[in-house]
């Protein structure tokens, strides 16, 4: 009895809701319910302690110093998003505003997939920034990386999620825009560029899902687990999205660029919120054939030839139906030994095709619809 008491008071103190894990053991007779509000009480003493490790490791896996000027940004009425905005050149020193962007001048949006991080794009940011050519805003969506985790389930919606990409594209948006997203964040990019026809350039989708074949209908199913579940579950959900989302030559960290990005992919997969993951994965919808027939621009599909977590038959099946329109510029890249995190496994080869894919799109440039580009 003191025992629970003194776990709940710890656990509390931590922000963890310990009295409220106790009150719910008192509020059931039944042993099996005593039982599981007893667990979910030694499992909210274990989080924080447990999150604070995690935290601790992750200074020890430096950030690339471009995100330093990442900041918690306002973006609309009581949704602020840990956000990073690396302006471009501009025509005029003098000139503050977006409006005095050079004309050559790209504003990218980097949208990350499914609870992740801006960081995962950091050497696309770097490359695209280099020299301060480009503008690019990249930022960790609500719920995620270093963004506010709030316990509410409406919170994490894909209406919200919309809204808040939306008021990001509308608050920086340049010029010449494109949109360049990672597994679900494609799906948010494409539903973008289908709603602003006229603002969107040109749109990279790096292992996409598709919703006709894709995962949503089956797999996440086990996010409809209790909260307490999915807490136990944490390391082998880990382990297993690692396995499916690195290729075997990535796994092997034979060199010390792969042994620190398995390490922090360790590291902060451990930090994700589980009250977050359910609340998203309920909620994701993916993108489908209707939408892809919207989407008016330049359209970029890359993909990891191991990929298991989005394999490279939906990136096909998007190329499928894109290639549909002829007078579209459609490039498709499958790219040999990376998966799904192809643009951290080969970050040189995935900036380059979307450098090139850029410069494309400025010079007007059409693709036959037969065309595929396989990448080594």
């Amino acid at each position: 009895f003191f025992l629970m008491f003194y776990l709940a008071d710890r656990s509390a103190v931590c922000g963890m809701g310990g009295w409220s894990d106790l009150a719910s053991i008192f509020k059931f007779w039944r042993l099996p319910k005593v039982i599981i509000g007893l667990v979910q009480l030694l499992l909210s003493y274990r989080t924080p302690e447990f999150a604070a490790r995690r935290m601790q490791e992750a200074k020890l896996c430096a950030d690339h110093a471009i995100f330093q000027t990442s900041a918690l940004t306002e973006i609309r009425e009581g949704r602020s998003v840990m956000l990073l905005d690396l302006t471009g050149p501009r025509e005029h020193p003098s000139e503050p505003e977006a409006g005095g962007v050079n004309d050559d001048a790209w504003t990218v949006f980097f949208v990350h997939g499914s609870m992740a991080t801006m960081q995962q794009f950091e050497a696309q940011i770097a490359q695209i920034h280099e020299g301060g050519k480009h503008r690019v805003v990249a930022y960790d969506a609500y719920g995620c990386g270093q963004s506010p985790r709030p316990h509410d389930y409406a919170a994490y919606s894909q209406d919200n999620s919309m809204r808040d990409l939306s008021a990001v594209f509308d608050r920086y948006k340049g010029r010449k825009n494109l949109l360049v997203g990672h597994s679900y964040g494609c799906s948010q990019a494409t539903r973008l560029a289908a709603s602003r026809a006229e603002q969107v350039h040109g749109l990279v989708m790096i292992g996409p899902g598709y919703a006709p074949s894709h995962f949503p209908a089956g797999s996440i199913k086990v996010f409809k687990a209790p909260l307490i579940v999915l807490k136990m579950m944490r390391p082998l959900l880990s382990r297993g999205f690692a396995e499916r989302a690195f290729h075997p030559h990535t796994r092997q960290a034979s060199c010390q660029a792969h042994r620190r990005l398995l390490r922090r992919a360790q590291v902060f997969s451990g930090t994700n919120s589980m009250h977050v993951c359910q609340a998203f994965y309920q909620q994701m919808l993916w993108v489908d054939e209707e939408l892809l027939h919207h989407i008016p621009c330049a359209v970029l599909v890359i993909v990891g030839e191991g990929d298991k977590v989005t394999p490279v038959t939906y990136a096909q099946a998007i190329h499928q139906v894109l290639r549909g329109n002829p007078r579209r510029l459609v490039n498709y890249s499958e790219v040999k030994e990376a998966s799904h995190q192809v643009m951290q496994e080969t970050p040189l080869r995935v900036s380059y095709l979307i450098l090139e894919f850029m410069e494309k799109v400025e010079q007007g440039e059409e693709m036959d619809s037969d065309t595929q580009t396989v990448e080594m």
